[in-house]
């Protein structure tokens, strides 16, 4: 039986699950989107310098830690719940498993996010078995 979801988003005591995600990869940089109903994400921009292309991409990180940041990915994507944006304050992104045949990867994506109207955000967790399509960029 197929799952009814692709992934989730733990954030605010709530699960939010979604039906869809695409990932793409070029330039150094990966980007990833996944929606939901109740639900969206967006990353952009997300470096993996030496890696030239998604499959290389699977067991590296990107997040505080990582040697080299390229240019401000946080500014590039949030996250959409409840007709509130949120941006991202702290940004960690890793690839897991990937699978050549069915054109997936796996993407985990924790941090924290912010409402920069009302101040109000916290921790979120995610983890999205996306689609490869090709560069949208």
């Amino acid at each position: 039986m197929e799952p009814d979801h692709v992934g989730f988003l733990e954030f605010d005591g709530k699960v939010f699950r979604f039906a869809a995600a695409k990932c793409w990869f070029g330039a150094g940089q990966l980007g990833v989107e996944a929606k939901g109903p109740q639900c969206r994400l967006k990353l952009r921009g997300i470096p993996f310098p030496g890696a030239a292309t998604i499959a290389d991409l699977a067991g590296r990180a990107f997040g505080p830690d990582s040697e080299t940041v390229l240019n401000d990915p946080i500014a590039e994507g949030g996250i959409e719940t409840r007709n509130l944006w949120l941006s991202f304050l702290r940004l960690e992104v890793s690839c897991r498993a990937y699978d050549a045949d069915a054109h997936l990867i796996t993407v985990i994506a924790q941090g924290e996010i912010v409402d920069n109207d009302s101040g109000s955000g916290g921790a979120f967790d995610s983890s999205l078995r996306c689609s490869i399509v090709k560069s949208t960029r």
